[in-house]
Formats: C-alpha cells, structure tokens, sequence
C-alpha cells in the first residue's frame, strides 16, 4: 500500500496549482472581475481537502476496513468483536462520503473546464448550441452517477453491513455498478469537452506547430482518461484492499484532473504576464482564427481583448 504522505503531497501539488491560477488571474484581470470558473476552481479546491481526508482516514483511522473484500467466516468472527464492528462500519461509510466529493469533485471541474470553454467561444457563432448540451450533458452524468450510489444499494443502511455479506452493490468501495457507471460518464463527458476547442483550432490559420502546442495544452483530458481507467482497473482487480485503493486512486486521478484543467489559463494568463515578447500563442486569437503573438497591437486593440471598447472600457484581456 502507497504512503499516506503521497495523498498530502498530491493535494498540496494540486492547491498549489489552484493557487497559482488564481493569483495569476487576479493579477490579469483584478479581483472583481474573476469568472465562474475561476470560483468553480476554488469550490474544487475545497472538494479536493475533503477528498483527500476521507481516503486519509479511512487507511489511517480504519486501517482500511470497510464491508468488502471479506471471506464469510471473517464476517462472523467481526461480527463479534465490538472493535471490529466499530471500524468496519465507520470505513464504510467513510467510503460513501469518499466516492461522493470524489465524484463531486470531478464533476466541478467538468463544470470549469466547460465554463471556461464558454468564456473563449462565447462571441463565436456556432458554439453556443455545443455549450449549452456540454453543461446539460455535465449535470445529467453527474446526477446519473449520484443516484447511481445513493439507490444502487437498497435499503441503504446495508452500505455499512457487514454480516451477512450484504452483495457487490452496497460495498461502497468496490462496487461495479458505481465504478463502472461513473468511470463510462466520466470518459464520455470528458471526450466531449475534448471536442469543443480542438476542431475549432485546426480550422484556424495559425502555424501548425502552434496548432500543436495548443492542441497539447487542451489534451489534458486523456491523462485524466488514463487514470480513470486505472483507478478502474486497480480497484475491481482488488476487492481485499479495495476501500484503501478506492481512495488513493480517486486522488491520483482528481489531482491529474485538476493540472490538467489549470494548464489552459495559466498558459493564458502567462502569456499576458510575459507582454508583448511573450512565446505563448493566445488562446483568444485563435479562438477568432487570428494570431497576436508578436503582433504590436495594444492590448485594447489586440485580438486578445474579451469584448469590444464599450463593453470593455479597461481594455483588460479575457483569460
């Protein structure tokens, strides 16, 4: 089993990454002007905390039990001992609070990233339709996926029973209905986001090599893909140690999501914090098909500005 270190170490990695996205932003845009991704981030960060002290306790205040991965008569024996009882139940319901802010988690940052989509495109003629079914599409998954946990075991109470074995889907840790539910919408919701910005840059007359380093900066989806694929893989292949793998991975996979949903606008806001001599190809010019990088227009003037002078009298760049 993996260090408890590496769940704090990933969190603090991951708020880091939080912090610097929001501080750079601030710095570009100024405080009043944040957006609702910038607060949907922080809301994420929070969720991420949770996260990360619910996979903690259940290794370290649990010592990994919950109500799977047990043989018959261990259940029998358990059921005896008051200790047992105690930290059986307690870790399984520290796993359903667990796959809850993991879900919820995930599903925000969807809710970022897609934000953030809207904020670039939101001028664009064609886009506002493939918005509009990316936030409906986020909301109906994630509530599929909640419903899927909260009604996947029923009566609920047999979330946290232990003996008799109360079946694979009121084992909140290893459940293959929730883990293959979620892990399907996860992959489908994150493939249509990918959609959105990629097709729209290669339409664009920017020089290819730019065209592929944007089209890296916005592929940060499929390493989240990948890890939910082995967060799958790893916790139905061990059902013994599955509530403390359901844990680990679900940080792993939340803190790759997280850099991977910053990237964009620290690339962004990067580039307007480096000013004109800035390498970093705009990711609001070529939203509108143009390239500003070494261009010597003024900001006010540039491609990068969010609206136009009256809807924008500061000028101030969108990222």
């Amino acid at each position: 089993m993996p260090s408890f270190n590496e769940s704090w170490i990933l969190l603090g990695l991951g708020l880091s990454v939080i912090a610097a996205r929001t501080g750079m932003r601030i710095a570009t845009m100024g405080f009043r002007r944040l957006a609702a991704d910038d607060f949907l981030m922080l809301i994420a960060a929070l969720l991420f905390i949770a996260e990360t002290m619910l996979a903690y306790s259940v290794g370290a205040w649990w010592l990994g039990f919950a109500n799977n991965g047990l043989k018959d008569e261990e259940r029998a024996t358990y059921a005896t001992d008051s200790y047992m009882t105690r930290l059986i139940i307690a870790g399984s319901k520290t796993q359903i609070a667990g796959q809850n802010s993991y879900t919820a988690m995930l599903w925000t940052l969807k809710t970022a990233v897609c934000s953030f989509y809207y904020r670039l495109t939101h001028d664009l003629a064609g886009y506002k339709y493939r918005i509009r079914v990316a936030f409906g599409f986020i909301f109906v998954s994630w509530f599929t996926v909640h419903m899927t946990l909260l009604a996947g075991c029923f009566p609920f109470y047999k979330y946290w029973q232990f003996y008799p074995d109360p079946g694979n889907f009121c084992q909140a840790a290893v459940s293959k209905v929730f883990i293959l539910t979620c892990f399907i919408l996860d992959i489908l919701t994150d493939t249509y986001l990918l959609s959105i910005p990629l097709p729209m840059l290669w339409r664009t007359d920017l020089p290819k090599p730019k065209k592929i380093g944007l089209s890296v900066v916005f592929s940060g989806a499929i390493f989240v893909m990948v890890a939910a694929l082995l967060r799958c893989y790893f916790i139905m292949a061990d059902s013994k140690d599955g509530a403390s793998q359901s844990g680990e991975w679900a940080c792993r996979e939340t803190f790759v999501a997280v850099v991977t949903s910053n990237v964009p606008v620290i690339w962004s806001c990067g580039r307007i914090l480096l000013g004109p001599q800035g390498r970093f190809p705009s990711l609001m010019s070529w939203s509108r098909g143009t390239d500003s990088v070494g261009s010597s227009k003024t900001p006010e003037h540039s491609s990068d500005a969010s609206t136009s002078t009256n809807a924008n009298p500061q000028g101030s760049p969108m990222v």
